[in-house]
């Protein structure tokens, strides 16, 4: 009897994840592009302001930026996690890494020091808050789901935030 038992509860289990990954399936085919497309570009945005934040904290020599740049790593790792769970929950598969063009980005201001990195980084920070917020706008008029949709509202006000500081920044260094 526990042999049965065991190779029906094998059995159940097969199913079931079987089931599972039609499911995840299903849950990506369902949600449309656009919104499978910000979910992809927010996260990979987050990727790269993580990693750039950490670079700043090291490698600057601004005071603004080493201010700033702690707080757009907190901030970001948070958005990102609401990304990943938005994400897992419509079965949408993540990149690991950056986009190219991101990590060109990160490449470039790599090699710089002192005040050089400073204006680099903040000027790259500039260019990826633009881009997040137009991939937010993008998801504002052309996606459907609403969890997803959710993600870029409550992410706007805080990248448009971002933005603001890391202007201000480059008014200082």
């Amino acid at each position: 009897m526990p042999t049965l038992r065991r190779a029906l509860i094998a059995g159940v289990s097969v199913l079931a994840a079987g089931f599972g990954a039609a499911g995840a399936a299903h849950a990506e085919a369902a949600l449309a592009q656009p919104d499978r497309d910000f979910l992809i570009a927010a996260h990979q945005s987050h990727l790269t302001e993580i990693a750039a934040g950490g670079r700043a904290t090291a490698m600057s020599s601004c005071p603004a930026v080493r201010q700033l740049a702690p707080a757009l790593v907190a901030d970001h790792m948070r958005l990102d996690q609401m990304v990943t769970a938005t994400a897992a929950r419509n079965g949408v598969a993540l990149p690991a890494l950056p986009n190219s063009a991101q990590t060109q980005s990160l490449a470039d201001t790599a090699p710089r020091t002192g005040r050089d990195f400073d204006i680099a980084w903040l000027r790259m920070q500039e260019q990826g808050h633009l881009a997040a917020l137009q991939n937010g706008q993008q998801e504002l008029a052309a996606g459907g789901a609403p969890d997803v949709r959710g993600v870029a509202e409550q992410a706007t006000p805080l990248v448009e935030e971002h933005l603001t500081e890391v202007r201000a920044a480059l008014a200082k260094c």
